[in-house]
């Protein structure tokens, strides 16, 4: 799919039915489609999910170390922007969250915080419960039903 970055225009590139869908055949479409884009858009960016297919495509076209761009295939001094999708990141991080009721500390917040560090699900029930029935909330709009969220889909 592509979108304009400055008008309202989206359009469907390519759909392709595959039995096997692996790296290798991504980066072969991804080629075809980016040659033949070239002579009609500017193709600034990418956007992609978290799929393991879509991070090895990513570290493909940054040679083994992800970063934000890459040297644009058919635009020489041009940059192609690399984005993974914010919304998929976010249901890979919300799911287990709500699944497990605890999100384990990671180094980064270990580091930040000088100890251990643990986000609980409890700690958004009891914020609830704090502020049920006052006029002035902090989470003004955290509602009785976020208190039992099913998992996004």
């Amino acid at each position: 799919m592509v979108q304009s970055l400055f008008v309202k225009y989206k359009d469907v590139v390519c759909l392709i039915p595959v039995d096997k869908f692996d790296t290798e055949t991504l980066r072969t479409w991804f080629d075809e489609v980016m040659e033949k884009l070239n002579d009609i858009l500017l193709v600034v960016a990418i956007s992609t999910d978290n799929h393991v297919c879509n991070r090895k495509l990513f570290m493909d076209l940054c040679n083994g170390e992800l970063c934000h761009s890459v040297e644009h295939p058919h635009r020489p001094r041009e940059k192609l922007f690399l984005i993974f999708d914010f919304t998929h990141n976010f249901k890979n991080i919300f799911n287990p969250f709500v699944n497990k009721q605890i999100h384990p500390p990671t180094k980064d917040n270990e580091d930040i915080l000088g100890g251990s560090c643990h986000a609980k699900f409890l700690h958004i029930k009891t914020l609830y419960a704090l502020e049920e029935g006052k006029t002035l909330k902090v989470a003004h709009q955290l509602k009785k039903v976020s208190l039992n969220p099913s998992s996004i889909a």
